[in-house]
């Protein structure tokens, strides 16, 4: 699920619920270029635990790395925007 991710995401961004429950058409994206897929989902993994370090660290800490891991994980989709989209027109 972490790997269509940034797919889901882009698709409710464009038609909304019903775009990103349209299976196929997230599946033919996550398909068109597999390396980003795979970059953005692991990339995906690491900012979730980036973010869950602050809860198991330190309580005031989850303020901080919980932002930081949101941050990340929209420049990892959006990076994953520009990714596929040059997949495209290649």
């Amino acid at each position: 699920m972490t790997f269509a991710l940034p797919a889901i995401v882009l698709a409710t961004e464009r038609d909304g619920i019903p775009g990103g429950l349209h299976v196929s058409a997230v599946l033919r994206r996550s398909r068109i270029n597999v390396a980003n897929t795979l970059i953005a989902g692991l990339m995906l993994i690491a900012a979730g635990f980036v973010g869950s370090l602050g809860v198991v660290l330190c309580g005031i800490g989850v303020l901080f790395t919980s932002a930081y891991a949101l941050a990340m994980q929209a420049w990892i989709i959006r990076s994953f925007e520009v990714g596929t989209a040059a997949g495209k027109a290649a």
